[in-house]
């Protein structure tokens, strides 16, 4: 498989996979001349460098586009057009768009395209999160019908590439969240209300905390919170979240897992071994179990209304 790679952020991930594919590089973010780090040199070490897309799919003929978009970067949604263009599935490590205009943009061209479109969401794999989908799945705690879900971070330092969200807890982690619950409860209908603010302690960052209401189509309510830069509160980046059913609950708190049913003890529950945390390693051309594959752009659909509200999304 020749894979075809666009921006520096996680790329290096691909190394495990050099001896099975080709790999070149297409500098669409004019990183090579000052990034530094693994992957980076993963870069350098591994692939033909192209200085323009056209150049690189008349001359490497790409199975695959994998795009990386660095952090201080938007996504440059020329690129996923071009490709889509051309019927080239294409891999979006993160999809960091501008607003919704890029995403109902990018749904368009989807349509018409018979390429696919890979979302690479890593939340979802984290073993934690696999832990309480089987125990969701076996009915331990009956239906779900309360989620609690709360994540601080209490790191001052802040970073250039912050500044280019608007709404930063939003749809720089919030996203994932999302994501995790979309795999857990179905966001698919869900009624969502969703809140982003920047305090003082933030400035001059915009969107530092947010704060999500929704119900899904099943009844299960949801509140979500984030509080980004200098909280007394502080979890990981994953947070930690509640979920009461029927029977019982589960708990994720930092990097333990409980269950409990109602009137019993709390258990702790063994979490996943053996799953790659890496979404590249769940790509259809790689993961023979489909209940670990990437999310497609449709699947996502949920997701991205909840980071930027139901009004305008396509259906």
């Amino acid at each position: 498989m020749n894979i075809l790679l666009i921006g520096t952020d996680n790329a290096g991930d691909w190394q495990p996979y050099t001896d099975a594919h080709c790999f070149a590089f297409f500098d669409g973010f004019d990183e090579l001349a000052h990034a530094e780090g693994s992957h980076v040199n993963f870069i350098r070490n591994n692939c033909h460098v192209y200085a323009r897309l056209d150049a690189a799919l008349e001359a490497f003929h790409p199975d695959l586009a994998a795009i990386h978009v660095p952090n201080f970067a938007k996504n440059n949604l020329a690129y996923e057009i071009s490709l889509l263009k051309r019927g080239i599935p294409v891999y979006e490590s993160k999809l960091r768009l501008r607003g919704r205009q890029d995403y109902n943009t990018l749904h368009l061209h989807v349509q018409t395209s018979r390429a696919t479109v890979h979302i690479g969401e890593f939340y979802r794999y984290d073993p934690r999160v696999l832990a309480v989908k089987r125990l969701l799945d076996s009915g331990a705690i009956g239906k779900p019908e309360q989620m609690r879900w709360r994540c601080g971070l209490s790191d001052g330092a802040f970073s250039p590439w912050e500044t280019t969200y608007t709404h930063l807890a939003q749809e720089d982690l919030a996203y994932h969240h999302y994501s995790v619950m979309h795999l857990l409860l179905n966001l698919t209908g869900a009624e969502i209300l969703t809140r982003s603010a920047s305090p003082e302690k933030a400035a001059p960052l915009t969107g530092t905390v947010s704060d999500t209401l929704l119900t899904t189509a099943s009844g299960c309510r949801v509140s979500h919170s984030i509080d980004w830069h200098n909280t007394m509160a502080a979890t990981d980046y994953l947070g930690n979240f509640y979920i009461d059913g029927t029977r019982g609950g589960v708990v994720v708190e930092g990097g333990n897992v409980y269950t409990q049913q109602w009137g019993g003890e709390r258990m702790a529950v063994p979490v996943a071994v053996g799953i790659s945390p890496k979404a590249i390693d769940h790509l259809p051309a790689f993961e023979p179990d489909k209940t670990l594959h990437t999310w497609t752009f449709p699947a996502f659909a949920s997701v991205m209304a909840c980071v930027y509200g139901n009004d305008d999304m396509p259906a």
